[in-house]
């Protein structure tokens, strides 16, 4: 009809959560056929919505036939909200499309499937696919696996994203596994990429006990620019004590 697209958005709202076959049908076919972009990509969430496995087939379906990575896009977050981590890692681990691999990956991430990131992984050849899997697990909060992977003979760039995801994991104990790697780091891109990772957690805490342990003015001024940039109580306190410290100097 030529009703607005708000008021069809709503009609694709209400078929969802209507238990009928056919709504599914209307869905389904939306998601393939329609001409308005914004209302397929409407037409695909909704299936998701619906959580019916009538719809998911049916995006299914509509995944392996189209050509259009829009859609598919879409279709991947639509399998996130149905919460079915098979069919995303399905995507994850066969998609040609680097993109809407990476996308998969994303989702597993943000749907906390640890085991299917640790399979992949595993599994995966491509450096820059295996660090968005660990930027994944870091949104996953699997610091366990991480710090394995931090910790491990892996090639430096692989071990520094997976230091710098320590910090999105931010679990209790991030703070502690940061700073013994910073401790017994030998090369400097290992030991900046710790000092990222308590950025990202804003562990200000940890990076103040680091200052005060330093050994070097370089060291010091490092940490402190790093400090600089938490928001945390003592590391503000110091800072004050630093500008204080250097208007006594003559």
């Amino acid at each position: 009809g030529s009703q607005s697209i708000k008021v069809k958005k709503r009609a694709l709202f209400v078929l969802s959560q209507l238990d009928e076959d056919d709504a599914l049908d209307t869905l389904a076919d939306f998601s393939k056929n329609s001409k308005d972009a914004e209302l397929r990509g409407e037409a695909i969430r909704m299936l998701g919505v619906s959580g019916a496995d009538r719809g998911i087939q049916s995006l299914s379906g509509i995944y392996s036939t189209t050509r259009n990575p829009e859609d598919k896009r879409s279709i991947i977050q639509a399998w996130l909200i149905a919460d079915r981590a098979d069919l995303v890692m399905q995507s994850a681990s066969t998609e040609t499309d680097e993109e809407l691999r990476q996308a998969a990956i994303h989702a597993l991430g943000a749907m906390d499937a640890t085991a299917e990131l640790r399979s992949l992984f595993e599994s995966e050849k491509s450096p820059e696919n295996r660090k968005v899997i660990l930027q994944s697990l870091g949104v996953a909060g699997d610091s366990t696996t991480l710090t394995q992977i931090a910790m491990s003979n892996q090639p430096e760039e692989i071990r520094v994203q997976a230091i710098q995801a320590l910090g999105i994991a931010d679990d209790s104990d991030s703070g502690n596994t940061l700073t013994k790697i910073y401790s017994e780091a030998t090369s400097q891109a290992v030991r900046d990429a710790a000092l990222q990772g308590m950025l990202i957690a804003g562990d200000g805490d940890a990076l103040l006990a680091l200052y005060r342990q330093a050994k070097t003015p370089e060291e010091k001024k490092a940490l402190l620019r790093m400090i600089t940039l938490t928001d945390s109580d003592s590391a503000l306190d110091l800072i004050e004590a630093e500008l204080n410290k250097g208007g006594d100097q003559p």
